[in-house]
């Protein structure tokens, strides 16, 4: 191949995409080619435009990636950093997220655009980065700490070329917390700051100002939806999804125990908060809630246990992942009714409708809970009963998890998983389509995030989530005074997407209310608030970016070694000059 071809290709601004598409197989969507290339378009006073900027020479002060779970906002981001590293824009990129999504983020920005991030794990890792190039990868709860907060500000400002904030949400706190002060000090260093969320507005004033402190007034913002997304040929991508919830009904004993239990709860000497989260964790299973009570019993001290811990996603672990997990002591109050053998009422209804599921439904089945002590404790129901499962937790490291998935995937034999919230965040596993919520989190951005592992891109059936709760539970009021309303909402509209957007219309404070037994009310005009709130770059000619594609697989194909990704960023401003072109075409 001549010089002149190669420069061709080489300049022009769609060549990530066909890196991408060729090298990496990966699937070329008309949202993400609008979100990267699209042309300015202001909706609602909000600034809409593609990340590239028009003359392609520099980079964008402020961005918010506001797409909604499942439509691939890691590939978007992949691709816009390979374009800014292809013309000599990004040498310094820095990428914070919940701890459980990092090594995620590392093998995307691998998978998708050949990029290689490293991972900060600890610490000291602070201290062996060249503040002259690095490419790093950091858990939003270490970046906050001392030694992070030091790394920061040895940098001079807009040093970092590119940061890039995932699951933003939790960083936009209207309170002065230490995630807050963090990111106003990547803000400082920073020439550009993306925010990537699918939550970004939830009735807050105060997020939504310090959203423009942060990213200016004028901020690019995207935000799609699922029901709008088609693929290059112009058809819908995604198929509906369907909530059924299942009420478990007590018989006289369970009655009976879950009765003593809740009294017994109400006698205790302890802020109601944390009866609160007795009372959450009884409707979870009772083996979670004697690993709890014995835990808060023993070790006379609660403070780990406040709501944080139940509503946060970031921390990357159970909220009981150190209690310790083997036969805890039974209250008197029950010791004659219950024992470790009986099967608890949700466990019944698995262990007697599991191969009906599975006939039914003709999926593998993911069961998902909050707690480690509840998935320890179907574990053991499960091995008793033979029946066949994987499961994954936030202990499991990062790497081992997406093992798991892939043999969970691959095995005809296995066909029932069980993950805990923090284990499922970052797995993708559209392969199945059949979700039982085995409880109910109350943090209702927990909910969309469960929903967004198997309803998301390559999604190829209709998704059904089967909600299971204990009647006269905590769960139970979830469900009766938050679920139904969601449910009854989306039979009168007509559509389903409304579940993908609980978190924009109940906050902590609403859960408190619901599982404090006091109905809330939904406010409808959110709804219309939400459709208004869609934002997409004006769309360009799809059939160049086609034709581009179509025309130079081949030529790449025939000279790898001339587009070797490592090699081309590591000397993309001397090919650039080379080529006599200082930027993408």
């Amino acid at each position: 191949m001549n010089n002149e071809k190669f420069c061709e290709i080489f300049s022009n601004k769609f060549f990530p995409l066909l890196y991408a598409k060729h090298f990496k197989n990966v699937d070329i969507l008309p949202h993400q080619v609008y979100a990267l290339y699209g042309l300015k378009n202001v909706i609602n006073g909000k600034v809409s435009s593609g990340l590239v900027t028009e003359t392609g020479n520099s980079i964008p002060y402020g961005v918010l990636l506001a797409d909604e779970t499942g439509l691939g906002k890691t590939v978007i981001i992949s691709l816009y950093l390979l374009y800014l590293k292809l013309r000599g824009l990004a040498n310094n990129v820095l990428i914070a997220s919940p701890k459980s999504i990092t090594y995620q983020w590392r093998n995307e920005l691998l998978d998708k655009a050949g990029l290689k991030f490293k991972v900060i794990n600890s610490g000291r890792d602070f201290e062996k980065i060249n503040n002259n190039k690095f490419n790093i990868i950091v858990s939003i709860d270490l970046l906050k700490t001392t030694k992070g907060i030091q790394f920061i500000d040895k940098l001079n400002n807009y040093q970092i070329d590119v940061a890039v904030i995932d699951e933003a949400h939790h960083v936009l706190s209207a309170n002065d917390t230490l995630r807050r002060r963090m990111i106003i000090k990547v803000r400082e260093k920073s020439k550009s700051l993306l925010l990537a969320t699918a939550t970004p507005f939830r009735g807050v004033k105060e997020e939504e100002e310090f959203i423009r402190h942060l990213l200016g007034q004028e901020y690019i913002f995207i935000r799609r939806i699922k029901e709008n997304i088609v693929d290059m040929d112009g058809n819908p991508i995604f198929k509906p999804r369907k909530s059924i919830t299942v009420k478990i009904e007590l018989n006289f004993r369970w009655n009976f125990i879950y009765d003593r239990l809740n009294k017994m709860i109400d006698q205790l000497n302890t802020e109601n908060i944390i009866k609160l989260i007795l009372k959450k964790r009884l409707a979870s299973s009772v083996y979670s809630f004697l690993v709890t009570y014995n835990h808060i019993i023993d070790s006379k001290n609660i403070a780990s246990d406040k709501i944080t811990a139940e509503t946060d996603d970031v921390l990357g672990k159970e909220p009981d992942s150190k209690y310790q997990f083997t036969y805890p002591k039974v209250p008197p109050a029950i010791e004659d009714y219950y024992n470790f053998d009986l099967l608890e009422p949700k466990e019944e209804y698995l262990i007697r409708n599991i191969n009906r599921l599975l006939e039914e439904y003709k999926s593998k089945i993911i069961i998902f809970t909050e707690y480690l002590s509840t998935l320890r404790r179907l574990e053991s129901v499960f091995e008793r009963h033979n029946i066949r499962f994987l499961s994954v937790n936030g202990k499991i490291r990062q790497n081992d998890r997406h093992e798991i998935i892939r043999r969970f995937k691959n095995d005809k034999e296995i066909n029932v998983l069980l993950a805990t919230d923090v284990a499922g965040e970052g797995l993708n596993m559209q392969f199945a389509n059949l979700q039982i919520n085995y409880d109910l989190p109350w943090s209702p951005l927990k909910l969309e995030q469960r929903f967004g592992r198997l309803h998301r891109y390559g999604q190829k059936k209709t998704v059904y989530l089967i909600n299971l709760y204990v009647e006269n539970t905590l769960d139970s009021r979830i469900v009766e005074l938050l679920i139904n309303k969601f449910y009854e909402i989306s039979k009168r509209l007509g559509v389903d997407w409304i579940f993908d957007y609980i978190g924009d219309f109940v906050g902590e404070r609403e859960i408190l209310q619901v599982i404090q037994g006091n109905p809330i009310s939904i406010d409808m005009n959110k709804i219309s608030y939400i459709r208004s709130s869609v934002a997409s770059p004006k769309e360009i000619n799809l059939d160049y970016v086609k034709e581009f594609i179509m025309k130079n697989e081949y030529i790449l194909n025939k000279n790898k070694e001339l587009f070797n990704i490592i090699y081309l960023i590591d000397n993309a401003r001397q090919i650039a000059e080379e080529c006599n072109t200082k930027y993408i075409s």
